[in-house]
């Protein structure tokens, strides 16, 4: 004959671990109820807020994109007024700040060509502080920049500038012309510490022999 279970009294619920905490549970959901619907409300919201800035800025950067696009190809048929508009309403932020850099980056280009100096050095500055943008970018930009301080006879900037642009750059032909234009602003101040040191990293790269025979003239000349 089976045994009758025995009942579960009320105390021995009272004193099993899960059901007190559950009673503690409860008992806590009671008291702080209105309290946790408004932190859960309110994380919803910011889910779906948060989706809604990610979906908008996307679309934005999608903008941007499409609107560069739009800028060389008015570049490219001669309407630079149209150009320089386009770019910097991307510069200024109208479709977001993913593409300011890189509006600035042509812009800049487009005032160097133009010889407008002073444009371009503020357009290619804003482009490195936006931090876009790759290495080859990056390398014109300060070579540009080296050309401008150059032409102002700065050439202690114009060899700093240089030896930038060679150390961003990946081609050894880029590395060297950089090297090349850094050495001889060098030379201008009469900085051999820095020509020397220009010229030793020259002879990392991987020289023809035209370049060699050029870094031996260099250090000739550092000798005179």
């Amino acid at each position: 004959m089976l045994k009758a279970q025995k009942k579960v009294t009320k105390k021995e619920l009272k004193s099993d671990p899960f059901f007190e905490k559950m009673d503690q549970f409860l008992s806590f959901y009671k008291k702080n109820e209105k309290l946790i619907w408004s932190v859960i409300l309110s994380a919803v919201i910011i889910i779906i807020a948060a989706s809604f800035i990610s979906r908008s800025v996307m679309r934005k950067a999608d903008k941007a994109k499409s609107q560069i696009s739009i800028a060389q190809f008015y570049l490219k048929g001669g309407r630079e007024d149209l150009a320089v508009s386009t770019f910097a309403e991307i510069r200024d932020g109208l479709y977001g700040k993913r593409y300011v850099g890189h509006a600035a980056y042509h812009l800049g280009g487009i005032h160097m060509q133009n010889r407008n100096y002073d444009e371009a050095e503020k357009e290619y500055s804003f482009f490195l502080e936006s931090g876009k943008g790759d290495k080859l970018m990056k390398a014109t930009t300060w070579a540009a920049l080296g050309a401008v301080a150059e032409i102002r006879e700065n050439y202690n900037y114009a060899s700093e500038c240089y030896m930038k642009a060679s150390a961003l750059s990946e081609l050894p032909v880029s590395q060297f012309n950089f090297y090349d234009k850094a050495f001889v602003n060098a030379i201008k101040i009469n900085d051999t510490n820095r020509a020397l040191s220009i010229l030793q990293s020259m002879e990392k790269i991987d020289l023809n022999e035209s370049q060699k025979n050029k870094v031996k003239a260099f250090r000739e000349m550092i000798k005179e």
